[in-house]
């Protein structure tokens, strides 16, 4: 009896261990993709970035990293895995949520919030796609991002973008063609921007990176870089726009204030703002 009730036991814990590993969730050896279990694919269609945030009551603001998956795979959810040196990656246990819609060429966008930050530790993340649940040897990877090591949260936190042109005031609403040039200073570091452009019905009509060489420019309608979602502006319309800046790590290092202009036709040339890199 004893040595029956013994082999189920061990039979049982064979098969959790089996079913830990075809679940691909726990530490996993080595760098990615190489020692995943299972492996995944690096497509490189899906893009990931990291940001170091603070959340909480203004009292007691607490650091956290934001994940943000742009995924243009089957995939229909993430696992995201986190490493520090001297480890494998370890699976984030919380679902990443989606914040933005279905784009065109099916871009869907998702997000998760690390809250395990330690101070003077570095960590890396990647993300592996899911299928209803499941991770498979065929389920896309991610680019791996880096969270660089520091004393202080506050030393990473996003710093500031300045948009340039065309901008707005409270008394000038800037008025340019239906495929302008967007300008914005360079910040120290940025290899690529994200660009975010809606129209006043919050329908949106360009959302896409720049091309990883730390330009500080960008004409719609080019096709340049990595391009998400992009439809011609609709003229008469108000726009609004933003820019984060992107490192070479993956990570977000800076973002801008809400900027505003309308697109006119191009036959009122006398009122057009034309903005120069």
């Amino acid at each position: 009896m004893r040595q029956d009730l013994s082999r189920f036991r061990a039979g049982a814990a064979v098969l959790a261990l089996l079913a830990l590993v075809a679940a691909g969730c726990g530490r996993n050896s080595g760098d990615a993709p190489s020692g995943f279990s299972p492996s995944g694919s690096n497509g490189g269609q899906d893009l990931l970035t990291v940001e170091m945030i603070q959340q909480g009551p203004d009292s007691a603001l607490t650091p956290a990293v934001r994940v943000r998956i742009y995924d243009r795979s089957p995939a229909n959810g993430f696992g995201i895995y986190r490493r520090v040196p001297g480890q494998g990656f370890d699976e984030i246990q919380q679902v990443p949520a989606r914040f933005d819609g279905t784009f065109n060429d099916r871009v869907e966008t998702y997000e998760a919030v690390d809250h395990d930050w330690q101070p003077n530790r570095q960590a890396d993340y990647l993300a592996r796609g899911t299928f209803n649940g499941t991770q498979t040897g065929v389920s896309p990877l991610t680019n791996q991002a880096t969270l660089p090591a520091a004393g202080s949260a506050d030393s990473l936190l996003v710093g500031k973008v300045v948009i340039t042109c065309p901008v707005s005031t409270l008394n000038f609403t800037a008025k340019v063609d239906s495929a302008p040039v967007l300008v914005w200073d360079p910040l120290p570091g940025a290899v690529r921007y994200l660009i975010h452009l809606e129209r006043l019905d919050h329908h949106l009509f360009f959302y896409g990176f720049t091309p990883p060489d730390g330009s500080s420019s960008y004409k719609l309608s080019s096709g340049l870089g990595d391009v998400m979602h992009e439809n011609t502006l609709t003229l008469t319309s108000f726009f609004f726009w933003t820019v984060e800046a992107i490192d070479g790590n993956s990570r977000v290092i800076g973002r801008s204030d809400q900027q505003s202009f309308q697109a006119r036709t191009i036959t009122q040339p006398d009122s057009l703002i034309f903005c120069t890199p």
